[in-house]
């Protein structure tokens, strides 16, 4: 029992999965709110928050954006909104982006079925949604969570590279990262 049980250990501690990985790493993740301003020209502009949720199954993802620009003489206020939940294997589940009317307006959602497929809704305007359907091959982070997903999986090094599977809700295509 004892020989059993610590082949076990050493095949949990040696031969751990990314999937082992990224739940461990997902439990590490704490609720909080950082709050950012947002420079242009050594002038402040804007600012931005990201708050983060924790229950025990999920994590809920809030970032905001909010700037002023001056075009064409006049001041235009620009505002962003990304939500999105994730498993706490860090694994995205749904996600809505919504764009301000100076800069979009542009209403996108997008909900993981499984981990095999992505619906996507992109309204413009008061048009009807267009929807896509896109094949995953692996799980997706958006581009926001990964830095934090990188210094969670392990202890960061220098030189240290990693590749993340990632959905762009910008580009509205997914891609990888690394």
């Amino acid at each position: 029992a004892w020989v059993a049980g610590l082949a076990l250990l050493t095949r949990r501690e040696f031969f751990r999965t990314e999937g082992d990985l990224m739940r461990d790493a997902g439990a590490r993740v704490d609720p909080g709110t950082v709050y950012y301003r947002v420079m242009q020209a050594g002038t402040q502009i804007g600012f931005a928050s990201s708050r983060i949720d924790t229950t025990e199954t999920e994590i809920a993802i809030s970032d905001q954006l909010l700037f002023d620009v001056e075009a064409d003489k006049r001041s235009h206020r620009g505002s962003a909104r990304l939500r999105s939940r994730l498993s706490r294997a860090l694994e995205l589940r749904a996600f809505s982006l919504e764009l301000s009317p100076d800069i979009g307006p542009l209403r996108a959602t997008g909900e993981v079925s499984g981990d095999t497929l992505l619906t996507l809704s992109i309204r413009v305007e008061d048009e009807e949604p267009e929807v896509h359907r896109i094949p995953l091959t692996r799980p997706l982070l958006l581009p926001t969570l990964v830095p934090m997903t990188f210094a969670l999986l392990e202890r960061p090094r220098l030189g240290a590279r990693r590749t993340f599977s990632v959905f762009d809700p910008f580009a509205m295509a997914p891609g990888e990262v690394t």
